[in-house]
């Protein structure tokens, strides 16, 4: 897979930019990344914190020619991106679905969108990543009890290219294999969710119970009143032990 990288100071959202450029029949591989962005996103429609000077956010045009569903490009993305961090001597986690975190904190986050064509294929895929190299500056308060960084001093312009690629490298090694899902054991062993208390919400009604496991198709297994529930989208927050627990 060859990359062709592309680098600006701001931007509104990588995701949102590289949207117009695979319309306009951008190709596979073309990377978007962004010192600042001014109007980030993440899942669930929410901001994504994305100030300059300590993040590197960036968005990859995909064009599978195989049948995959965009979860199991976020949990490629997670492992890769995992990995990444892993290589340089953190022990960094994934809490399901789509987010990194290291020393309890998190450190990334991922948002993958995409295009059907009319065989309800993904026509493309644009796969978004904000990494927080170092913690950011002004948090709002709302964040600073849960954004960290990954290193404790502001990285180069090549050492955060060569950490980019680095992660870049290690996507297209799983993206390759496709559609041998030869990153299920990795995305689950990382995980920090198994055997916590979590709540969640099924058909919007509010529930708890412990995470088990994933399964093949990404989705958690969630222990909640004596059933087991496959949980395939949506967020889970920890919930503290209760006493007697």
């Amino acid at each position: 897979m060859k990359f062709d990288l592309h680098f600006v100071e701001t931007i509104d959202s990588t995701n949102t930019a590289l949207k117009a450029l695979a319309k306009d029949g951008a190709p596979e591989g073309y990377v978007l990344t962004a010192e600042r962005q001014t109007s980030g996103r993440g899942r669930l429609g929410r901001a994504f914190f994305s100030p300059a000077g300590s993040g590197l956010y960036s968005s990859l045009l995909l064009r599978p020619k195989m049948p995959i569903r965009p979860a199991a490009l976020t949990c490629l993305a997670a492992v890769a991106a995992a990995e990444t961090v892993r290589s340089y001597g953190k022990d960094c986690r994934i809490k399901w679905v789509n987010d990194l975190y290291l020393d309890g904190k998190k450190v990334a986050g991922i948002l993958t969108e995409g295009a059907l064509d009319q065989s309800g294929q993904l026509r493309y895929a644009i796969v978004g990543i904000g990494f927080d190299l170092n913690v950011p500056k002004n948090l709002p308060a709302s964040l600073d009890p849960v954004v960290g960084g990954i290193f404790d001093r502001p990285l180069s312009a090549s050492e955060r290219e060569a950490f980019l690629l680095r992660y870049l490298e290690r996507f297209a090694g799983y993206y390759e294999r496709l559609p041998e899902i030869a990153f299920w054991e990795a995305y689950r062993n990382l995980q920090i969710v198994f055997g916590r208390r979590v709540a969640f919400s099924e058909n919007g009604t509010p529930k708890s119970g412990v995470a088990q496991s994933v399964d093949r198709d990404f989705r958690l297994l969630v222990c909640s009143e004596g059933a087991l529930i496959p949980l395939e989208r949506g967020e889970v927050t920890f919930i503290a032990p209760q006493e007697g627990d």
